[in-house]
């Protein structure tokens, strides 16, 4: 019987090819996971000078209040939905906008709700109404 040198040295090969591809695809196929802490918070009031009816400190409040403010908390932790739809429960925000970066930062971007209308009840509680004819109570 004769052995067929050149078939041997394919199979060889095959096998020893599929075996890297196998160990290269297992080991190095992972991203290096770097557990990222969040190092600055941004939070951007887009109608600030006009409306002032929030703050960036009252923002920060209600975060921390809710136990959702993001500084010094491991980025996979923050969970930006969460933080979006709590701000959204105030009567004085209109949208907000929540996202990580890959620095380790994390931006709060929101916009006010415009008040046209003030309402000054007898028993001495405020009321606005804004643009969309909802009441926001003071």
């Amino acid at each position: 019987m004769r052995i067929n040198w050149k078939k041997t040295i394919i199979v060889t090969l095959d096998i020893i090819l599929g075996g890297y591809l196998v160990v290269a695809f297992s080991a190095f196929g992972k991203p290096n996971v770097i557990p990222r802490v969040c190092t600055q918070v941004n939070i951007n009031i887009q109608d600030e000078a006009t409306s002032g009816f929030i703050s960036a400190a009252e923002i920060k409040s209600r975060l921390e209040k809710n136990r959702l403010y993001p500084l010094s908390k491991l980025m996979q932790d923050i969970n930006t939905r969460l933080i979006e739809e709590t701000l959204e429960q105030s009567p004085f925000v209109k949208r907000v906008e929540c996202y990580k970066t890959e620095n380790g930062h994390v931006s709060i971007s929101l916009t006010q709700r415009m008040p046209i209308l003030r309402i000054k009840a007898a028993n001495g509680e405020d009321y606005y109404i804004d643009d969309n004819h909802s009441v926001m109570p003071n």
